[in-house]
């Protein structure tokens, strides 16, 4: 059986997804950025793991059949379908004291962080001090001098990225709300999701 969700702007929401199903993440209008996290569901301390996952493929970088992994060191996703070609596993989902850091607005401001563990809460997952999530359809540019720059995100409309389930688990998918720099026109923009 097929499930499709319509996500729209700061907006997000939790599944259950079993092993051998496949998720499918579509941008609907280009340049919007999709905080991707899950957590085991036989055992929720078990999560997607962004170092685990640079560690185990190497790699700062994910492609094509690319392996997402656990804090365990166990599959989680394997990437079927790229098509954007660009994620980044840099950086934790974007929260209140992050806002708060770099623009002072943290207090008013809807951030991954809290709208993943908001989504996950449903199924009764104790609230993350720390979300690594995949940040999909971001670039980032690693400079000569090993320091990090935001490139924006050149995701074109209808751009999917579609991952075989390894494991049964609970993801957390959220509309990044990272206005400041992410599309460049101060508005962020829907997504599809698809299980099946």
């Amino acid at each position: 059986m097929k499930q499709e969700y319509i996500l729209t702007a700061e907006e997000s929401k939790a599944f259950r997804v079993k092993r051998g199903q496949e998720l499918t993440i579509v941008d609907l209008e280009g340049g919007q950025i999709v905080d991707l996290f899950a957590v085991y569901e036989q055992d929720p301390k078990e999560v997607l793991s962004t170092r685990v996952t640079i560690d185990c493929n190497e790699n700062i970088e994910l492609k094509l059949g690319d392996t997402l992994y656990t804090n365990k060191y166990h599959h989680m996703f394997e990437i079927l379908e790229d098509e954007a070609g660009f994620h980044d596993m840099l950086e934790p989902a974007c929260s209140k004291e992050k806002y708060d850091f770099y623009y002072g607005n943290g207090a008013d401001h809807d951030n991954c962080h809290d709208n993943i563990n908001q989504s996950l809460s449903v199924f009764g997952v104790e609230k993350q001090n720390v979300v690594d999530s995949v940040h999909l359809f971001m670039k980032r540019q690693i400079k000569e001098n090993g320091r990090l720059s935001f490139i924006e995100s050149c995701a074109k409309p209808g751009d999917r990225f579609v991952v075989a389930v390894c494991m049964n688990v609970i993801v957390s998918i959220s509309v990044c709300s990272f206005v400041e720099d992410i599309r460049g026109f101060g508005k962020t923009g829907p997504i599809k999701i698809m299980i099946e």
